[in-house]
């Protein structure tokens, strides 16, 4: 066991051989044959190499984590999300799961729940780009645009630019005036708009002409 442990170490998974008669009963090697049979993508083998490490060791969080990787990499949003969440009960809070369950929720068309898991992460990890980054897009996404508006003007503030989520924000920012319902803009991120246009400008954003076209419908209306 030890010397599988330090050739994994050394190299990597890919290419581990580990004996069934290895990873029968021993939770390390059932987790690393599972790890080796991911990086080949035999989705299947490594998902079922995963649950014999659980199984020889319920309390083995890092095989529940993986678990869930073959489920989202086979498309299984739901099963990936469900699985995820039981890790973080009892693996405890942590950043990378909270992005992976926001992740899963967010293919699955759940914003809604991503949002609410997300706004309890970010209380904890208030500074994390990438909870920020989720944040916005669930908020947006769920029909909570002022929250959503709100934690991207702040994030652009402290230079945190996701190039994905200025896009959306500006867009939800022309939607909110072109149908009337400008209260779900605040009215100092509406005056800032244009910084916003800036920075998804120098991000390199890919529907430029898009957003300029947003921009200057907001501010005929202002």
């Amino acid at each position: 066991m030890r010397e599988l442990v330090e050739r994994a170490r050394a190299g990597g998974p890919r290419g581990l051989v580990v004996s069934e008669s290895l990873a029968d009963g021993a939770p390390v090697a059932a987790f690393l044959k599972g790890l080796t049979l991911l990086s080949q993508e035999k989705l299947d083998p490594a998902a079922a190499a995963f649950r014999e490490a659980m199984r020889a060791s319920a309390d083995f969080s890092p095989a529940m984590v993986y678990l869930g990787a073959c489920y989202a990499a086979g498309g299984n949003d739901k099963e990936a999300a469900a699985i995820w969440r039981t890790a973080l009960i009892r693996e405890g809070d942590a950043v990378s799961l909270h992005a992976l369950l926001a992740d899963a929720l967010l293919r699955q068309g759940r914003p809604d729940l991503a949002v609410d898991d997300l706004d309890a992460a970010r209380a904890r990890w208030p500074e994390d780009q990438g909870l920020t980054r989720r944040f916005v897009m669930a908020a947006l996404l769920a029909g909570r645009q002022i929250e959503g508006l709100q934690a991207l003007d702040e994030a652009v503030a402290r230079q945190v630019d996701d190039e994905p989520s200025l896009a959306l924000a500006l867009f939800m920012l022309y939607q909110a005036f072109e149908t009337g319902e400008r209260s779900r803009a605040p009215a100092r991120i509406v005056s800032g708009c244009g910084v916003w246009a800036d920075h998804y400008r120098e991000a390199g954003g890919t529907v430029l002409g898009l957003v300029d076209t947003w921009v200057a419908a907001v501010a005929r209306q202002k």
